[in-house]
C-alpha cells in the first residue's frame, strides 16, 4: 500500500504557502520582448506618435501619442512629460485623453492649447507641441510619467529627440485676392539664401467640410511667389469666405517634416450656377407603321467654374395630364456604353429616343432640363415641346437607325 510521509507532506505545505506569500507581496512576474519585467498592476506605457527629429525655432505644431494599457488603468489618471535639455534645464507640459475638449494651460507658450487629442477615455494620451521648447541644439529627453490612483511606483517612459539648428525663412508679406479668381503673392525671404527656401506652398484651410488641400506657388524671383487659380478650379466649392495659408519650408525643416505657416486670410469664392446655353433637337417626330424612329437632344451647358464643375442634367418629361418619364444624364463621354455622349467633359449632354406606331400621336410632350453643378446648385430650367405624328405614307426623311436601338430610351409615349 502507497503511503505520504508525514515530514514530507508537511514540507510541501510550508513550500506552498511560501509561494502564494510571494505572489502577493511581488506580484507574478511577465516579461516582453525586450526581457524586461512588467508588472500586471502597474501601468505600460508605449509611445504611438512622437517625431525624433526637429528643427530649433519651428513653430509648427506637432502631435505626441502615448498609450497607457491596460486602458483602464488610465481612467482619473495625469500623465506628464519633462523634457531635460542638453544642458539639464527642464521644462515640462501635460498630455490628455479628453478628446480634444480641455484646454489646458501651461508648457510656456510652445504647447497647443487645445491637447490633439482624438477620443476621451481610450488609453490614448496626446499632446500638440512646437520645437520652441529648444533654445539649443543637441540632443533632449523626453520623460514621461503617468500618475494613478493606485499605490504603486509610477509607470515611467523615456525618449530622445534630436534638435538641428537652423533659422527658418521668414514670411514678408501674404498678399491674397478679394476673390479666388485672382492672383495670390508672398515675398520669402532666408537669412541663409534663396537656395535655401525648398517649398512654398499656398494652402486652402478646411472650411464648409472641405478638407484642406495644398497648392504648390510659382517662384517669379529670389524671394517671390505666386499661384493663380488654374482651369477648373473651385469644381465642387461653395459659395463663402475660405481661409488661406502659405507654408514655407527650408531644406533642414523640410528634412524634419516641419514648416512655418503664415496667418490665415479669409478670400471669397463665388460659385455661380449653371446654365442652359441651347437645346438642339426636332418638335416634331413622324413615324410610320412597321418603323421605329430615333432622335436626340444635343444640350450645352455653361458653368463659369468651367464644365469640370457640372455634375449632371435632369430631364422631366410630361403631356398635359403626367409626367411621362424622369432621366439623368452626365457629360461622361459615352459611359456606360448606353450612354450617347461623345467626349467627356465638353459641357454637351446628350439624350437619345425612339418612337414607333405604337406611340401617342398629336400629344404635346414638355420637355424640361435642369442642370446642377458639384457644389451642388441648381441653374435655371430650360423647357421645349415635341409632338408625334403619324405618317400615312412611307417616310423619305426620317431615319431609321435599328443598329442603335439599344442607345435610345423607348418611352411609353
Amino acid at each position: 500500500m502507497f503511503s505520504v510521509n508525514p515530514l514530507n507532506n508537511r514540507s510541501l505545505k510550508l513550500y506552498l504557502n511560501f509561494l502564494a506569500f510571494t505572489f502577493l507581496i511581488f506580484g507574478c512576474d511577465v516579461f516582453d520582448d525586450d526581457n524586461h519585467r512588467i508588472r500586471p498592476d502597474i501601468p505600460f506605457l508605449s509611445l504611438i506618435e512622437l517625431d525624433t527629429l526637429w528643427a530649433k525655432h519651428s513653430g509648427q505644431i506637432r502631435r505626441i501619442t502615448v498609450a497607457v494599457s491596460p486602458a483602464a488603468a488610465a481612467l482619473n489618471a495625469v500623465m506628464t512629460c519633462q523634457i531635460t535639455s542638453p544642458g539639464g534645464a527642464t521644462t515640462h507640459f501635460r498630455l490628455l485623453d479628453d478628446g480634444g475638449s480641455q484646454k489646458p494651460r501651461d508648457a510656456l507658450g510652445f504647447a497647443d492649447t487645445l491637447s490633439g487629442d482624438r477620443i476621451a477615455g481610450d488609453g490614448m494620451f496626446s499632446r500638440r507641441i512646437s520645437a520652441k521648447f529648444a533654445q539649443l541644439v543637441g540632443i533632449y529627453k523626453f520623460t514621461f510619467d503617468l500618475m494613478t490612483d493606485v499605490a504603486v511606483t509610477p509607470q515611467m517612459l523615456e525618449v530622445s529627440v534630436r534638435v538641428l539648428e537652423n533659422t527658418p525663412p521668414q514670411i514678408v508679406r501674404f498678399l491674397a485676392p478679394d476673390e479666388i479668381n485672382r492672383e495670390f503673392f508672398v515675398i520669402v525671404q532666408d537669412s541663409n539664401g534663396s537656395a535655401d527656401i525648398a517649398l512654398v506652398n499656398l494652402v486652402r484651410l478646411e472650411a464648409y467640410a472641405r478638407p484642406e488641400a495644398v497648392y504648390p506657388m510659382t517662384r517669379s524671383n529670389d524671394s517671390a511667389w505666386y499661384w493663380i487659380q488654374p482651369r477648373g478650379y473651385g469644381a465642387g466649392l461653395r459659395t463663402g469666405n475660405y481661409p488661406w495659408s502659405v507654408r514655407v519650408a527650408d531644406w533642414t525643416m523640410r528634412q524634419s517634416n516641419q514648416f512655418v505657416q503664415s496667418d490665415s486670410i479669409e478670400v471669397h469664392f463665388t460659385n455661380g450656377p449653371p446654365s442652359i446655353r441651347s437645346v438642339t433637337g426636332p418638335d416634331t417626330v413622324w413615324v410610320s407603321a412597321n418603323e421605329t424612329v430615333v432622335f436626340y437632344y444635343l444640350v450645352k451647358v455653361d458653368d463659369v467654374n468651367s464644365a469640370f464643375d457640372l455634375d449632371s442634367l435632369l430631364l422631366t418629361i410630361r403631356d398635359p395630364e403626367r409626367e411621362v418619364a424622369h432621366f439623368v444624364y452626365f457629360d461622361d463621354g459615352g459611359l456606360p456604353d448606353a450612354s450617347l455622349d461623345s467626349i467627356a467633359g465638353d459641357g454637351v449632354f446628350t439624350a437619345g429616343f425612339s418612337a414607333d406606331s405604337t406611340s401617342r400621336t398629336g400629344v404635346l410632350f414638355t420637355f424640361t432640363w435642369l442642370p446642377t453643378d458639384r457644389s451642388p446648385q441648381r441653374g435655371l430650367i430650360y423647357s421645349n415641346n415635341l409632338v408625334i405624328l403619324r405618317r400615312v405614307s412611307a417616310p423619305d426623311r426620317t431615319k431609321t437607325e435599328a443598329a442603335f436601338h439599344s442607345k435610345y430610351t423607348k418611352i411609353d409615349w
